[in-house]
């Protein structure tokens, strides 16, 4: 038989508890829409679709888990109704680290808010929840805004109202999605910070930039100033872009790749071949622009 644990319904009075049992989970999900706190069975409860974080740290849980041993759960989770395989159940919006917590300490009942919304605006709620609590790295929040964007149809200053941002903030945010993934590993685990990340993101050699932010301990403004640096010495200078254009049209004209290198003197053009017959080709061209 199962039991659950009878909610708040205002102005309203709730089930006997003899007909919830026979039922199982009874309730009316319109009129659990309310701000009030309910004691919820933990195994009514599952971990949301919409959760943003991707990871969840042990050192950090262990320290939650420590912490609700002594006070309990300060701050309810928020959860939404929903059907699952034909059973009422409550989905986390917000608060799956304190459920995985409880879980952990073999809880049978955890304080809830019971919220009525739809998957719109339980990620928008999830994704406010985590960033107000600092809950998500810079890499869960971008992905988290690009999932806005594409399951929702979110433009970024849509976005920025919803979440209380700036658009600039979003937009940068966003850029963090085109890094590497071994960036964003270095992102999440914390190693390099999101201002870091986003110096890297039209750098050239990132890689090796990456190992001397870290191996240096650079500062934003530090790693700002080396991508530069960077981007300055892998620019062509105009005479290396003369020189780029003159082996295309060379290459062109004779059929043959060609190079040209330039120096105080001169200069020289080196032309590639495979064969013999190449290179009665390229003569046979020659003597026909000079007939």
């Amino acid at each position: 038989m199962t039991t659950t644990t009878e909610l708040k319904r205002p102005n309203r009075p709730s089930l006997g508890r003899g007909l919830s049992a026979l039922l199982g989970e009874t309730m009316d999900h319109h009129v659990l829409a309310n701000n009030d706190t309910n004691q919820l069975d933990i195994h009514l409860i599952k971990p949301g679709k919409y959760q943003p974080r991707r990871r969840f740290d042990d050192e950090q849980l262990a320290s939650l888990i420590d912490s609700i041993k002594t006070k309990g759960i300060i701050q309810p989770l928020v959860v939404r109704p929903v059907i699952m395989d034909g059973r009422h159940i409550y989905e986390i919006i917000a608060g799956e680290r304190r459920w995985r917590a409880a879980r952990t300490l073999g809880l049978e009942k955890v304080p809830v808010v019971i919220k009525e919304c739809d998957d719109r605006e339980a990620l928008e709620t999830a994704i406010i929840e985590n960033i107000q609590r600092d809950d998500l790295t810079p890499i869960e929040e971008a992905e988290a805004y690009q999932r806005l964007m594409n399951e929702f149809n979110y433009t970024q200053e849509e976005m920025a109202r919803s979440i209380g941002k700036s658009r600039s903030h979003v937009a940068n945010m966003l850029r963090l999605i085109n890094l590497p993934d071994n960036i964003k590993d270095l992102i999440n685990e914390g190693k390099i910070s999101a201002g870091h990340a986003r110096t890297l993101i039209k750098a050239p050699n990132i890689d090796e930039m990456v190992q001397s932010i870290i191996s240096d301990g650079m500062n934003v403004r530090e790693a700002e100033k080396l991508a530069k640096q960077k981007k300055l010495q892998i620019e062509p200078s105009d005479h290396e872009v003369q020189s780029q254009q003159i082996e295309a049209q060379l290459t062109q004209l004779l059929g043959l790749r060609c190079q040209l290198k330039i120096n105080r003197s001169g200069g020289t053009v080196t032309v590639h071949f495979n064969s013999y017959e190449e290179i009665d080709d390229l003569i046979t061209k020659l003597r026909m622009a000079n007939a």
